[in-house]
């Protein structure tokens, strides 16, 4: 009878790990699902303020670590795409994306650093530049020369 007992209990156990792992899957196809329908939206933004606005999101779904880790391979690589947008406002919220997903993100290095050097001088309010730079540093990569940055990033 106590045997019988321990079957049961160990098959509840099992089934509650089963059904736990299945909710793991089924957050992180949420969140995944959720990104393609942002980037959707990016890419279909009328204005620059469209686009802007509509990758705002993709900072916040990809916050904190539990967050970061349930972005698959697939859609890092959609979010690096982004990064052809030529809109610097479009630019920065991709880059904290990135830099939220931190190294699982590298493959956006080479990109993030080529447009470091481009926004790197820009003479504007505000620029992708800082969120570049964090995003980088959150990888592990190297800063590009940065001649206009460089005084201010001691």
């Amino acid at each position: 009878m106590l045997n019988h007992g321990l079957n049961i209990s160990r098959a509840i156990v099992l089934a509650i790990l089963l059904l736990s792992g299945d909710t793991k899957a089924s957050d992180r196809d949420a969140v995944n699902s959720r990104i393609a329908e942002v980037i959707a939206k990016v890419r279909a933004g009328n204005t620059v303020d469209d686009r802007a606005a509509a990758a705002e999101p993709l900072c916040e779904l990809t916050r904190g670590h539990n967050n970061a880790r349930k972005v698959d391979p697939a859609t890092v690589q959609e979010i690096i795409s982004l990064l052809d947008i030529p809109e610097d406002s479009v630019r920065n919220w991709v880059a904290c994306a990135l830099g939220n997903i931190g190294p699982p993100a590298k493959a956006a290095i080479p990109k993030l650093q080529k447009l470091l050097r481009e926004v790197d001088c820009l003479s504007v309010d505000k620029s992708s530049a800082d969120t570049i730079i964090w995003a980088l540093k959150r990888m592990g990569a190297t800063l590009p020369p940065l001649p206009c940055l460089a005084p201010r990033r001691k």
